[in-house]
């Protein structure tokens, strides 16, 4: 404090220092500094300084925030430091319509103790042809208290302020502490920066000039003309907004002076198109945006003016062609982050008709966030898995325009955004059609395929290179989310390192001790159920046509469940089922197949020969499986009129068939 200073007095802030900190509790340090910075731009400074001051080991010892502007008269220094609650507002409720002032004095004042131990304010002001300097001072662990000397005369000083921070808590030197700055600074004053870019305003931090055209995205300049009036438009898209501006119009006279500011009807938080538009025109010279309704009738250009009600209806327009973009590049994210990491929406372990309509629902809950992203704000999760459900149940019955006229309720569509949505339907049905059309003639065709190889004797189809060969390329033939983890040649021991690698549990396996380890399996499918967070795995014995299912096929397959039941590393997975089935052309005359499946036919399950807790052995004929098939999908080959005659032609060999079957990749991941 400078001696000739010396005299003081002591006054009471009224709210103490606990009541202080309560109420400005959602101030980081950060937020703290931007409030001193404020201050200088609200006495009209138009450079501010922040200077962060290292010791001689590079511990951050001082921070100074200083301001050419009219500094702290002293006979108002009550006002500035008596803070009321009244003055401090919820930064989402709280909207000015003039960048004049913008910082809170009062309470805000008080932020330091946010980063600091001890604060002291150097002000010099002017009063008539006389500057005066003095001193305020405040510790963190008093609020309550403010000091402050004697203002004293001066001549050399130049008036602004000088605010100085010691004490600095530990915490400030993070070596990442100067970065945060510099991008909260950029986010919480480029629109003022550019609004004031007239007047020279400018933040100096630590010397450097704060660039805040770093967080430009884009920037326009636009003539218009509205009835013989001019106005020049400045439009600047940013990266980031801090929410206590966020996107505003800012109404400029001629000479470039603010007149009023407004939110953009564009404005929203959760859509990241944040953007700011400068207007300016000698129409707003004598503009009253306070005016009554009645002023224009007496000749004082008002908010209900024809010409400035034409000027917000091209502005939006001018915001829709802009937004669109930003919208489109930011709707994956959106869609990542609330519904796919969410697991509401998703693809992964999906197959077939499941993972496109996982697909579909995901494009279109993209799209329609474009068209409106207030459509989906606030949801929680249960409400987002009703929207995704309803969504996903449009899409399927047809129901576009029922969905479309609950969208209208919640959020009033314009007419050509009701447009827009209705097409991104349309072109939804197509995709379905072509897409389902695909997956059904390459299912079709395999399944025709299979049946020549299974009931053509003449072909000679061999069990593994054919039969089995057939199946592996048709493991939706047994569910459509089923993934392949063993095929032909792969024994008990391989299957089980695959098991547990599809499980993410692969650190370590031990070997089996089992005597069947080396046995053979044809087909071991697995899948995850997302939903119920379970493991259904199913193991498959097929046989060729000429073998018929015995005692002999059955005693087969109740070993590869025993061998599964009794090796510990197959059943370290909760919630993990266990279906084994046998297929084959015919049962042997024996009777002793028929009569397994009769002892549990009450099960409701067709060809079930034993049941226990999480296992089951079943039994099957080819026409089951091809039945099953025919039952499945016969509703969508009636809907798309698939003619399944002209799908295949009679092959002369096996091998020949093996060669054209294909795997059904129909779906592309969007």
């Amino acid at each position: 404090m400078p001696e000739d200073n010396k005299k003081q007095s002591n006054h009471l802030i009224s709210i103490g220092t606990d009541g202080a900190k309560k109420v400005l509790h959602r101030y980081d340090y950060k937020k703290a500094i931007t409030e001193f910075i404020w201050n200088g731009f609200d006495a009209g400074a138009t450079i501010v300084k922040v200077s962060l001051k290292l010791n001689d080991i590079g511990i951050l010892k001082e921070i100074i925030i200083e301001d050419n502007g009219s500094g702290i008269v002293h006979s108002e220094l009550n006002d500035k430091f008596k803070p009321f609650y009244e003055s401090i507002k919820e930064d989402e409720e709280y909207e000015s319509h003039s960048s004049k002032c913008h910082g809170r004095n009062g309470l805000g004042r008080l932020t330091f103790f946010t980063f600091a131990n001890f604060a002291e304010w150097i002000t010099t002001y002017q009063n008539r042809d006389k500057k005066y300097c003095y001193s305020i001072s405040i510790k963190a662990n008093e609020l309550k208290i403010f000091e402050n000397c004697t203002p004293k005369e001066v001549t050399q000083k130049s008036i602004g302020t000088i605010v100085k921070f010691t004490g600095i808590l530990s915490f400030m030197n993070n070596k990442d502490i100067i970065e945060e700055i510099i991008n909260y600074l950029k986010e919480e004053f480029c629109w003022y920066l550019e609004l004031n870019s007239n007047r020279g305003s400018k933040i100096i931090l630590n010397d450097k000039e704060l660039a805040h055209d770093s967080n430009i995205r884009e920037t326009e300049e636009k003539d218009l003309n509205i009835q013989d009036v001019k106005f020049k438009l400045h439009y600047v898209g940013w990266k980031k907004l801090h929410k206590s501006e966020l996107s505003k119009i800012y109404y400029l006279k001629e000479e470039k002076d603010e007149t009023y500011k407004e939110f953009t009807q564009l404005n929203r938080k959760s859509d990241g198109f944040f953007h700011s538009v400068y207007v300016s025109s000698v129409y707003f010279d004598s503009f009253k945006f306070e005016s009554s309704k009645n002023q224009s009738t007496l000749g004082v250009k008002g908010k209900s003016d024809k010409i400035f009600r034409l000027l917000l209806e091209q502005i939006r327009d001018f915001l829709l062609i802009k937004r669109k973009p930003i919208l489109k590049e930011n709707s994956k994210e959106f869609f990542k982050t609330n519904y796919e990491k969410e697991g509401i929406v998703t693809s992964k372990g999906k197959v077939g008709l499941e993972k496109y309509k996982a697909q579909e629902v995901k494009t279109a809950i993209e799209e329609i966030w474009i068209i409106e992203p207030k459509i989906f704000s606030g949801l929680n999760h249960e409400q987002k898995k009703v929207m995704a459900n309803f969504i996903e149940l449009s899409l399927d019955t047809g129901e576009r325009d029922r969905l479309i006229d609950i969208i209208d309720k919640i959020v009033k569509l314009q007419p050509a955004e009701r447009e827009q949505l209705y097409n991104i339907f349309k072109d939804a049905e197509l995709s379905y059609i072509i897409r389902m059309l695909n997956m059904l003639t390459t299912r079709f065709k395999n399944v025709e395929w299979l049946k020549q190889i299974i009931l053509r004797q003449e072909l000679n189809a061999k069990e593994v290179a054919h039969v089995q060969g057939m199946i592996e390329k048709m493991t939706w033939f047994f569910g459509e989310q089923y993934a392949m983890l063993g095929s032909v040649e792969d024994n008990f021991e391989k299957l089980l390192k695959n098991y547990l690698i599809n499980q993410d549990d692969f650190s370590e396996i031990t070997p089996m001790a089992d005597q069947n380890k080396k046995k053979e399996v044809d087909l071991f499918l697995c899948r995850k159920m997302i939903d119920s967070n379970s493991v259904d795995n199913l193991i498959v014995e097929l046989k060729r046509p000429s073998v018929k299912l015995g005692k002999k096929q059955i005693e087969q397959i109740e070993t590869y469940m025993l061998t599964i039941l009794k090796e510990p590393q197959f059943n370290n997975v909760s919630n993990a089922t266990w279906t084994f089935i046998l297929v084959g052309t015919h049962f042997d005359t024996d009777g002793y197949t028929e009569s397994r499946i009769a002892s549990l036919k009450n099960q409701g399950i067709n060809g079930l020969i034993l049941q226990d807790k999480n296992y089951k052995i079943i039994v099957k004929k080819w026409s089951d499986l091809m039945t099953d098939f025919e039952i499945q999908h016969n509703f969508l080959q009636t809907e798309l009129k698939l003619n399944r005659d002209k799908l295949v032609a009679k092959e002369n060999n096996a091998d020949e068939i093996i060669k054209k079957a294909t795997f059904g990749q129909y779906w592309t991941d969007k």
